[in-house]
């Protein structure tokens, strides 16, 4: 309670105890418990189902899970079919706010496929005004609505891709961000001993780092190396050059070793490539 006081006069903020909630584990004694209760004056679960809106316990069906999300743009679109909009209208609305009600879930769990494929029927039907038992021609896939406009589509995000996008922004910060505190818990916990580009989900991982790691390949496909002194960057094995062309160096010369790194290709003095070895 301290803390919490201590906390309170240094934010300027006051914890309401009587929307607060605790939930103990099995090894606490019944009277530690109620002495808990009594000194705090918040009830008790059984357990927490939702933080900051986002699901805390999964099960088995990932699906029955996030199925919010699925009901929060449903009402969305709901409300809209009422009206008489133009396209230019609906597809403000769609890119606008239909598609950004799930970014924050999105930015924290992969969506299962179910959920995404559902959502982007429903967008589609609304894009092409089906509801209720009208069924109307839909004349373009999705998927070539999510197309830029330059590619002869309509910009529309394709769920599945951007939740992948997100994901992968979280997975550069632990990469770039190496002193934050996001890596030093996840470091703690799934790679105490090696780099974030070299771990694994490790032993029964919460379905937040199962998810990040999914964009893990993704950050990896388009990541390269930023030359400094080149003293860590390998020649041969690490993706480091500028073309788009996988980054890396496809042609071996024989006089240079294996495991030679950048900085061998540079002269320290003149600070210039030792055009020798690179040409």
């Amino acid at each position: 309670m301290s803390t919490l006081k201590s906390y309170e006069l240094s934010s300027g903020q006051v914890v309401n105890l009587d929307k607060s909630e605790v939930s103990f584990s099995q090894n606490v004694k019944e009277e530690d418990k109620d002495m808990i209760r009594t000194r705090m004056g918040v009830k008790t679960v059984a357990s927490h189902t939702r933080y900051l809106g986002l699901p805390v316990i999964f099960g088995r069906s990932k699906k029955e899970v996030f199925s919010l999300v699925i009901e929060r743009v449903w009402k969305k679109i709901k409300g809209w079919k009422e009206q008489f909009l133009s396209r230019a209208g609906k597809e403000v609305l769609i890119k606008a706010v239909a598609q950004a009600i799930p970014t924050y879930v999105m930015s924290c769990y992969k969506l299962p496929e179910a959920i995404c494929n559902e959502i982007e029927v429903m967008l589609a039907k609304f894009w092409w005004g089906s509801g209720g038992g009208d069924r109307k021609v839909h004349w373009m896939s999705w998927e070539k609505l999510s197309k830029p406009k330059g590619s002869r589509g309509m910009g529309f995000r394709g769920i599945s891709e951007f939740n992948k996008s997100l994901l992968g922004k979280q997975y550069w910060r632990l990469l770039d961000c190496e002193n934050s505190l996001m890596n030093r818990v996840m470091k703690g916990r799934y790679f105490p001993r090696t780099a974030v580009d070299k771990s694994c989900s490790g032993y029964a991982p919460s379905y937040a780092w199962r998810s990040i790691l999914s964009a893990q390949d993704l950050v990896h496909k388009g990541a390269r190396w930023r030359i400094g002194n080149g003293a860590q960057v390998k020649v041969f094995e690490d993706r480091w050059l500028p073309s788009n062309q996988g980054f890396k160096v496809k042609s071996q010369r024989r006089y240079l070793a294996e495991d030679c790194t950048v900085s061998d290709l540079i002269d320290e003095d003149l600070k210039t490539w030792r055009r020798e070895l690179v040409f």
